[in-house]
């Protein structure tokens, strides 16, 4: 899971850099939060058929919103953050972490990027990629 969650970070970032102005990785992320999680959640579907995935929907101040890809395969629970320079530009990769529990995984989070984390959407459509790379590159 590791090593393709490294490929998916170079194509995320490839996305984001595709914009029509030279823009910090930071910028680029900024308010694509949604799309870039439903779109990395159809690129582990396709390598990895039998994960469930879920957007986890956070508050992390009044009326401001950020998702997070939850992948859950062979008893653990992986946090994506495909848009993760927004909060931490010098953040090396966008797995924020491997848990074992869902416990765990809210309360860092919470501890991480602050706020209110507790709504789950479960993903069920999984398609829909050309779109969703349309969108992002639409709010570069």
């Amino acid at each position: 899971m590791k090593k393709e969650i490294k490929k998916i970070q170079k194509d995320i970032i490839q996305i984001f850099k595709s914009g029509p102005k030279k823009k910090p990785l930071s910028l680029c992320a900024k308010d694509n939060c949604s799309e870039a999680s439903r779109l990395v959640a159809v690129w582990i579907k396709r390598k990895f058929s039998k994960a469930k995935q879920f957007i986890l929907k956070g508050e992390y101040k009044p009326k401001k919103y950020h998702d997070i890809l939850v992948v859950q395969l062979n008893k653990k629970f992986y946090l994506i953050d495909p848009s993760v320079w927004q909060f931490f530009k010098k953040q090396r990769t966008v797995l924020m972490g491997e848990f074992d529990d869902m416990n765990d995984l809210f309360l860092y989070a919470k501890q991480a990027y602050g706020g209110k984390w507790k709504n789950l959407e479960i993903l069920k459509n999984f398609k829909g990629e050309k779109k969703l790379i349309k969108m992002i590159k639409n709010n570069l």
